[in-house]
Formats: C-alpha cells, sequence, structure tokens
C-alpha cells in the first residue's frame, strides 16, 4: 500500500521513526553522562582541594606542637597541646572547623562523623567524605602521636562468696559481659559454674577481655575428731557426826560440797571425815587427756571440699581458675 504520490510505505515511514528515536536517545544519554562525569569531576576536584587544605591546616600544628592527648566532644574531638592550648576539630552541616579555621564542604559531599584511634603513643584521626555521584573515598586521615601514651586495656576477674567481680584500668567506654560491646556497664555477675568473659572498650575503639572459670568443688568424705573440753564436777566423799553436848544423842551430820560437816540446828561436828574431789565426764564422745587436759572426743564422718586440678577454692561449692 501506498502512502502517497512518492511512493513511501508506511513500513518506511516507521523504520524512519525508530532510527530518529533512537539516535536522539542516544544523543540525551550520552549528553547526561557527560554532564554527570563533568559534575563528579568537578566534585571530585573541589574536595580533593578542600581535602588538602584541611589536612594542612591541621597537620601543621600536629607536627609543630608536641600532642599531649586527644580526646570526644560533641560533634567531633579537642586536641590537647603540652603548652597547655588545645583546638577543636568538629563537623556540623557539611561545615568542618578546626580551631578559628572553618570550611564549608560542597553540597554534593557526604560528610560522616569524625573518629579517633589510638594505639599506645599514636593517633589517626578519621573524617569520612563521599560523594553523591560515587562510592569513592575521598575522606581527611591525619596521622600523629602524643605525649601521653594510651594506657593498655586490662582486666581481671575474681570470685567470692556469690559474685564475681573486675577490676579493670583505661578510659572505659563499655564494660560488661556483653561480646558486643553493648547494653549496660556492669562489674559484678552471680557466681555460676562455666567460663565467664569480661570486654572492655574505649572511647576510641580499641577492645579488651578476661575470663574466670568457675567448677563445683568435689565432696570427699573423710573421718574426723571434733575435740571439746571435758565438762568438770565437784564429787564429795566421806561422812561425819554431830554432838549436841556430852549428855546427848549423837546425829549424823552432812559433808558439803567445801568438805565441811554440816549438822542440825545446835549441834556441831564431833568425828568424821569429810573431803571433795573434781572429777571429768563427757556428755558424749570419749574422756581423753590431751597435753595434760581433759577432753572430749567424738569421731564423724563429715565432707571435705576440694578443687579440680589447676583450680583454687572459693568455698565449699565452687573452686575458680
Amino acid at each position: 500500500m501506498k502512502l502517497n504520490n512518492k511512493g513511501y510505505l508506511i513500513v518506511e515511514v516507521i523504520l524512519a521513526g525508530v532510527l530518529t528515536f533512537t539516535m536522539a536517545y542516544f544523543l540525551i544519554n550520552l549528553t547526561l553522562k557527560i554532564r554527570n562525569r563533568y559534575d563528579d569531576v568537578n566534585v571530585e576536584t573541589v574536595l580533593l582541594n578542600d581535602k588538602t587544605v584541611i589536612t594542612n591546616e591541621i597537620m601543621d600544628d600536629v607536627i609543630g606542637n608536641n600532642v599531649n592527648n586527644v580526646e570526644y566532644i560533641t560533634n567531633g574531638i579537642k586536641i590537647n597541646f603540652d603548652d597547655g592550648s588545645s583546638k577543636d576539630l568538629t563537623i556540623v552541616d557539611n561545615t568542618i572547623t578546626y580551631g578559628t579555621y572553618t570550611k564549608k564542604l560542597s553540597e554534593n559531599a557526604i560528610v560522616g562523623e569524625v573518629s579517633i584511634r589510638r594505639n599506645g603513643n599514636y593517633f589517626l584521626v578519621e573524617i569520612p567524605i563521599t560523594t553523591k555521584y560515587s562510592n569513592k573515598d575521598y575522606g581527611i586521615n591525619i596521622v600523629g602521636f602524643t605525649k601521653e601514651a594510651l594506657a593498655p586495656l586490662t582486666c581481671s576477674l575474681s570470685a567470692s562468696g556469690t559474685e564475681i567481680t573486675s577490676n579493670f584500668v583505661g578510659n572505659i567506654a563499655y564494660y560488661g559481659w556483653d561480646a558486643s560491646y553493648s547494653g549496660d556497664n556492669s562489674t559484678t555477675m552471680a557466681i555460676a559454674k562455666g567460663t565467664h568473659t569480661y570486654y572492655l572498650k574505649d572511647a576510641f575503639g580499641n577492645t579488651g577481655s578476661c575470663s574466670i572459670s568457675i567448677d563445683n568443688t568435689l565432696p570427699n568424705l573423710v573421718s574426723k575428731e571434733i575435740i571439746n573440753n571435758a565438762k568438770e564436777r565437784v564429787q564429795v566423799t566421806g561422812s561425819c557426826g554431830c554432838s549436841f553436848g556430852p549428855s546427848s544423842s549423837d546425829y549424823q551430820g552432812v559433808c558439803d560440797i567445801y568438805g565441811h560437816c554440816n549438822c542440825p540446828s545446835g549441834g556441831y561436828p564431833w568425828d568424821g571425815n569429810c573431803s571433795t574431789n573434781t572429777i571429768y565426764y563427757c556428755n558424749t564422745g570419749t574422756l581423753t587427756i590431751l597435753d595434760g587436759s581433759h577432753k572430749c572426743v567424738i569421731t564423724t564422718t563429715v565432707n571435705e571440699y576440694s578443687c579440680p586440678d589447676g583450680y583454687t577454692k572459693i568455698n565449699d561449692t565452687y573452686c575458680s581458675k
């Protein structure tokens, strides 16, 4: 079928339209890619320039002065110098401020939080920066060393009574029993059988840990002597007679615990032999003389508790190492 007097077919018109649309799409897409690449290169150039300026500004201080220590503050960090001065490095709304120096980064920049890594006397300040156009890292990294060394994270655990208690040193941000270094800080836990690990994390991300193993004691039946002092009692011996005069009858007197003869009223002792002595006895056990003293010895069977090899006894229930 003819479209007009020139003899073009409909299919030829359609084909020509498709080719025209394809060429237009290609040219538009190429233009956008060139534009995006231009924007990307432009952003990269600006960020690299900003990175160099900011890095030089900070490094001039870090190299030219003795840094005493570094610490976290709101929105950034503080660098404390040995002469007593200090400068804050903060990031707010893509604006980096260091001391009196301020730099507003491109609105296309994505700026993360400033962080510090510490190891002994050395520190690394990191400011992560990327763009909306790529994941390429334009971050600022400052390396230096401090006069004041970072205390290593060390800890120890001890157990007594019903608790396990921690002891640690260092600038600690988290201290507790959670392996993910999160949750509430804690210095104690209820004692229980098993291996228990204590975790530390400082403000600079360094971590440390220590462990203690708790096991049950081993009961052993043993024969044991319980020794107590023997009880004492006064024993009265002898007898005595009492008289009421030459013409009166005789009566029997009573010997008391002091060896005296006690007579009825009006009488008086006239003959007899009252005396006393001390005797020793036990309500339970066997009466025995040990080291010159009278003792009561009771033999019984009791449990004595010991620990597995390598463990130290805490109490009759638990051991630790």
